[in-house]
């Protein structure tokens, strides 16, 4: 899952490499790239996911992101100096030929902050992490429209830029665990393809992949 802020998702999408590493922001915590998250209540709690204008918050927009992640190179919750200035994974082999890892994948962490947290309700938004550097290997296949069942819930409002504690692009940044039950209600949760469409629909794009 990808959160794209402020900007709806189908804006974001209309550019011709559709998510793109290189507008990522400095200070992720492994630097500059895509942050796409197991867990979609991860993107929402962390305001990543797009607030559609007029729901008062209550629907929001998320992207479903298929991602080739190769051979990805294990973080678990090491953060440093190093990994927030990464570019590029890791080396996996020297060879030659010399072969890098194909992403990282880190966590769990939560929205705002390295690790799982002390308490239940920290640990509830915590997901793992997938971190792309390159564009040709993510596919948004599908946005998703969520309508939360709980006006009261506290969900913080969007923000035009992701907290750069985890980093992402300028649309906004991936992201993980909203509570369960805003997810299994089929009657509340929508999908439907990325562009070149504009509105929700349930067909899948043109060209994109029936299987796996």
């Amino acid at each position: 899952f990808h959160g794209t802020g402020a900007e709806p998702p189908a804006g974001v999408l209309a550019h011709p490499h559709g998510l793109d590493p290189r507008f990522a922001l400095d200070g992720g915590f492994y630097g500059r790239g895509v942050y796409l998250a197991e867990e979609p209540g991860y993107t929402i709690s962390g305001r990543y996911a797009h607030r559609v204008q007029g729901s008062e918050g209550r629907r929001v927009q998320l992207l479903l992101v298929r991602a080739a992640i190769g051979s990805p190179q294990e973080m678990g919750l090491r953060v440093s100096p190093e990994t927030k200035a990464m570019t590029m994974p890791g080396v996996r082999l020297e060879g030659p030929p010399r072969v890098l890892f194909g992403c990282v994948r880190a966590g769990p962490h939560r929205p705002n902050a390295s690790g799982l947290g002390p308490s239940a309700s920290e640990q509830a938004y915590a997901s793992v992490i997938y971190v792309m550097y390159e564009a040709r290997q993510m596919y948004p296949a599908y946005i998703a429209e969520l309508e939360l069942p709980d006006p009261a819930v506290d969900i913080p409002p969007v923000v035009s830029e992701p907290d750069k504690a985890i980093g992402g692009s300028k649309s906004g940044v991936a992201a993980s665990k909203v509570p369960v039950k805003y997810l299994k209600d089929g009657r509340r949760a929508s999908t439907s393809p990325a562009p070149p469409l504009q509105r929700a629909n349930t067909l899948p794009l043109p060209g994109a992949a029936q299987n796996g």
